[in-house]
């Protein structure tokens, strides 16, 4: 039998912690449990397979979430803890709440009821949320214009990579360029991928090139095969590194410049 170890409990803690947000969510998707299971008729076929399908896979999941075993065996496949409170994706919580609703604006009467009733429940939902543009998330979220929805300086820095003429492309970058390189150009190859908990920022590239110096990070383009280097704009390349290591300035826009080794040929 297994023991569960105070390490375990706090995962499973955390995992609820980051799941019930600011608790306005979790008490819609709670009230809507309770109506599904209280007020569908069991007498009704359709209406029974909802009950079950909603309301009683709602609380089982729920139940499992947030039992110390479940938490220790679903950790010990995964091999590590970071991402348990992804089990909580397994709940219908939008599909839940937006069911509650609509049925609630169907039952009643007049036109006039169900729009009255219709604008507070939006109201409600939007209450129950944040901004996503707020003060608090304004470094996370920022509105971006372009098609593919990548901020303008690093989409331009992918596209001229794309562009140029090398059949083999190797990209050495900063975090941003870890996150979107691959999403705009499937054939341009990265040093790294994320790591297993999703920390970008923890890749050796991304460290070396925000804190090592130029030799290490030239180095570190000629080991691995990188024959394309992003930097800061503001971060100048001396003539002695352009010529040592046989690289050009290929181009530069406000945040970014981009580098190319000429004689790395890839494999």
């Amino acid at each position: 039998m297994w023991k569960v170890d105070e390490n375990i409990i706090n995962v499973c803690e955390r995992a609820f912690q980051t799941f019930i947000g600011n608790g306005l969510y979790i008490g819609l998707f709670l009230m809507a449990i309770v109506y599904i299971i209280s007020f569908m008729k069991s007498s009704d076929r359709k209406e029974r397979k909802i009950k079950f399908a909603l309301g009683i896979y709602s609380v089982v999941v729920l139940i499992l979430n947030l039992n110390p075993l479940f938490t220790k065996f679903i950790t010990s496949v995964l091999k590590e803890t970071d991402t348990y409170w992804r089990v909580y994706w397994l709940l219908p919580i939008g599909i839940d709440i937006a069911f509650v609703f609509t049925e609630m604006i169907i039952k009643k009467e007049t036109k006039k009821d169900r729009i009255v009733l219709f604008v507070l429940l939006v109201c409600t939902i939007i209450l129950s949320g944040n901004y996503m543009y707020n003060q608090k998330d304004s470094e996370r979220f920022v509105k971006i214009n372009n098609y593919y929805k990548v901020p303008e300086n690093v989409l331009d820095i992918i596209f001229q990579v794309s562009e140029d003429n090398s059949e083999y492309k190797k990209l050495a970058g900063t975090e941003e360029f870890i996150v979107y390189t691959r999403q705009i150009d499937g054939t341009i190859l990265l040093p790294e991928g994320r790591m297993v908990n999703g920390i970008y920022s923890d890749n050796s590239i991304v460290t070396i090139i925000e804190n090592g110096n130029l030799k290490e990070i030239c180095d570190y383009c000629v080991n691995n095969q990188c024959n394309y280097l992003v930097l800061n704009a503001n971060r100048e390349v001396p003539n002695e590194y352009i010529l040592g290591y046989d690289m050009k300035k290929l181009y530069e826009n406000a945040e970014y410049s981009l580098y190319k080794f000429n004689r790395i040929l890839g494999d």
